[in-house]
């Protein structure tokens, strides 16, 4: 008899939970209905259309356009980026959905960003707000989440410093700052964010030395501070060796690129246009097997190109103009398959184009104007038939000017290269060709019929 009423009294207790539990939901529904309805109000303004799924009627939230419910049915995630959102950021009413853990409203219109309320979004770990006009400054609001794990404030206007408690974020994996007004020193306590994978910093007017805590962050595989006033060198970055994309581009950076940078085995693209490093690109590019963009543009590199160079095979794009490199051309670059562009114009290169280049069936552009080059273009360059501009200007080449008639150059450039004799006939059977220069030259006989066809720009 005891175990019976035992069993009734249980039974009854656990139907009065569940429907006590099935009270509270209904009522955290209609709760969660109501704050998505008042947001709704809040972006009255705007010509999104996305919102117009969020009615009373329709009386289940998870169904609203932008949102995602967890397994109780509750917002876990709203996302509402390119929508044409207008007027202030509600955070008063958003940060009242207890288990939101994403937010994104990236590419919008949104302002008056001050962060407060944010710090009531307890379970927020995805919050992306990039390319909105708050024109605030850095929001400490957001140095509470401490569980998020994704952070993007770029294209925001914020302006000020980067706060030095950003290094409470530690379980961090991405942050993006890019094009904002952000000045000052890179804070040293960033090194705390020891799961960061992307750190974007780009246009800003960030000044001073890379922090040594950097180099901590083994786990980083993006990094790019491109457009600031940084200075001084970058030898803590050879301990990044799971490093992906490194761009330093335009900055004050000083000193010898470190051998071990050029050779992270996991580098897709190393572009470290416009600065003032020296010193050479060093043999142990040939470790790099998965470096696709090689840009040293506007620095004062020098030394020659290392024959290693043919070993980095998946290498598209070669960029190493306006430098000091000297020697010749290694042979050895017809290795490169993928190879598309190759520019190495504006240094102190001498000897002869390989002819072992005619093997990269991928190029489309080629220029090695101002250098020292000499002797003539091997032949087989003119069955490149996805070569599309070539230029050697200012060098010493005398052409060989049998090419046949598949040329398809949009260009081609020979300026004061000591170039004699009659122009041939065949340069005219290039359809694309709009921009040809032979100027400086001592050239000699009627130009060709066969390019007064052309428009020339």
């Amino acid at each position: 008899m005891a175990n019976a009423c035992f069993s009734r009294l249980f039974s009854l207790s656990l139907c009065l939970l569940l429907c006590f539990s099935l009270l509270l939901c209904c009522v955290k529904c209609d709760d969660e209905l109501q704050i998505l309805l008042n947001l709704k109000s809040a972006f009255n303004e705007s010509s999104s259309t996305s919102l117009d799924s969020w009615k009373a009627t329709a009386g289940f939230v998870c169904s609203f356009e932008g949102i995602t419910c967890n397994a109780e049915e509750s917002v876990k995630e709203i996302e509402l980026s390119n929508q044409n959102l207008t007027g202030a950021l509600p955070l008063n009413l958003i940060c009242q959905l207890q288990s939101l853990d994403k937010l994104s409203l990236r590419y919008n219109l949104l302002e008056n960003f001050t962060g407060e309320e944010l710090s009531n979004c307890v379970k927020l770990q995805y919050l992306d707000l990039g390319n909105n006009v708050f024109e605030a400054p850095f929001p400490d609001q957001i140095l509470e989440l401490k569980k998020l794990n994704f952070l993007d404030l770029g294209y925001c206007g914020i302006k000020g410093r980067i706060p030095r408690a950003i290094g409470n974020l530690t379980v961090l994996t991405d942050l993006q700052l890019q094009n904002n007004g952000l000045s000052g020193k890179i804070p040293v306590e960033i090194g705390k964010l020891h799961k960061l994978r992307r750190l974007q910093l780009y246009d800003n007017r960030l000044q001073g030395k890379l922090p040594v805590g950097l180099r901590n962050l083994t786990k980083l595989e993006y990094l790019d501070v491109s457009r600031n006033q940084l200075e001084g060198d970058i030898s803590l970055l050879r301990y990044l060796t799971n490093m992906v994309s490194l761009q330093l581009t335009e900055n004050l950076f000083t000193g010898i690129v470190p051998a071990g940078i050029w050779g992270l085995p996991k580098m897709v693209t190393i572009d470290i246009t416009s600065n003032q490093f020296e010193g050479p690109i060093t043999s142990d590019i040939k470790n790099a097997k998965e470096i696709r963009r090689l840009s040293t543009k506007w620095n004062k590199l020098s030394g020659e190109l290392p024959e290693e160079i043919s070993e980095a095979t998946s290498l598209e794009i070669i960029e190493l103009s306006s430098n000091q490199f000297s020697g010749k051309i290694p042979r050895g670059i017809g290795e490169l398959k993928r190879l598309s562009s190759l520019e190495l114009q504006y240094n102190r290169l001498s000897g002869s184009i390989p002819e072992s280049l005619s093997s990269c069936r991928s190029i489309t552009v080629i220029n090695m104007a101002h250098n020292h080059l000499a002797g003539k273009i091997p032949r087989r360059i003119g069955e490149l038939k996805g070569l599309s501009s070539l230029e050697l200007q200012y060098n010493r080449e005398n052409p060989w000017w049998n090419w046949g008639t598949e040329r398809i150059l949009s260009s081609l450039e020979l300026q004061e290269n000591g170039l004699s004799g009659s122009i041939p006939s065949s340069l005219g059977s290039s359809p694309l060709l709009d921009i040809l220069d032979l100027s400086q030259n001592e050239l000699s006989g009627n130009i060709p019929k066969s390019l007064s066809s052309h428009s020339w720009r």
